[in-house]
């Protein structure tokens, strides 16, 4: 990926957030970015901005991206580096003279893992010094593998890790707005598996344009054989025109 895919810096994908410069562009942003506008249908509000607007990364999690995000030894987390520290001016020897860094990001990875969990769906984030970082600051593993005065700040974080889900976890978490979205989403066919498709770690495993209007979610809205509309009506097949697209880079690609 480069600079010109982070837009707003709250919906960035988890996936360039942990595998940085590596991350592949695609539709993949554009499908996460989707399932978010879908959560937001159902709560009525933004996830990030509003529902989780006083959840912020714990210290010694952040700490951990810091040493990878903004060491310039990091090749992998070029872009990422250029985003956090665009305002920030340093000397000679490398300390800060003007400017802090941006921590936007480091609140957006952290409440995705908030709301979502933590990404078990690809193998590739295994490698990753971020999933490193995240395993040993916010998991039950990470906290006995650590000891002393680290042991005990990785614990206070996998705390919090826990608190924070407790009241904001999609899966059960008990914010009005989520567990409501929750009770919604299981009680219409396929609404909870398609959201949770669209947000998934992997940008190859979410679902498409095409997933999304095949999706039993939408069967209530697809027509049924011998509908009749009148003159009147402007009738618009978005499932045709998804699959016409499709043919059409298909044929593009083989040339």
């Amino acid at each position: 990926v480069t600079i010109a895919q982070f837009t707003t810096l709250e919906n960035t994908p988890p996936d360039f957030l942990i595998l940085g410069d590596q991350a592949q562009q695609g539709h993949g942003h554009d499908y996460f970015g989707l399932g978010l506008c879908m959560l937001h249908l159902f709560t009525g509000h933004a996830p990030y901005e509003e529902i989780l607007e006083d959840v912020v990364c714990p210290c010694n999690f952040k700490n951990e991206l810091r040493k990878i995000w903004e060491n310039e030894d990091e090749a992998q987390y070029s872009v990422i580096r250029s985003i956090v520290l665009a305002d920030v001016y340093k000397d000679e020897d490398g300390h800060i003279i003007e400017g802090e860094p941006d921590e936007v990001l480091y609140d957006t990875l952290y409440k995705f893992l908030v709301l979502f969990g933590i990404p078990e769906d690809s193998q590739e984030i295994f490698e990753s010094k971020v999933m490193t970082a995240i395993k040993n600051t916010l998991t039950h593993e990470g906290r006995r593998n650590k000891k002393g005065k680290g042991g005990r700040k990785a614990q206070s974080d996998a705390h919090k890790f826990c608190r924070d889900q407790r009241k904001y976890s999609l899966s059960h978490g008990t914010n009005h707005y989520i567990s409501r979205a929750r009770d919604t989403l299981l009680s219409m066919d396929g609404g909870m598996d398609l959201l949770l498709s669209l947000v998934r770690f992997n940008p190859q495993e979410r679902a498409s344009a095409l997933d999304v209007l095949n999706s039993p979610f939408m069967a209530p809205l697809r027509e049924v054989d011998g509908c009749k509309y009148s003159e009147e009506d402007e009738v618009l097949s978005f499932t045709t025109f998804s699959t016409f697209n499709t043919t059409r880079r298909l044929l593009a690609s083989s040339k």
